[in-house]
């Protein structure tokens, strides 16, 4: 609990979590892309 606090409370801990869920997005997205053209 205490760390999701500290995350929370910590503006660059949520842009560091945003920047990984948008890479992760951008991945599924190309793959998905690369399995649609084959």
């Amino acid at each position: 609990y205490e760390k999701l606090n500290s995350m929370q409370d910590n503006p660059e801990g949520q842009m560091e979590i945003l920047t990984r869920i948008n890479e992760l997005n951008r991945l599924k997205v190309m793959v998905n892309n690369k399995l649609g053209r084959v």
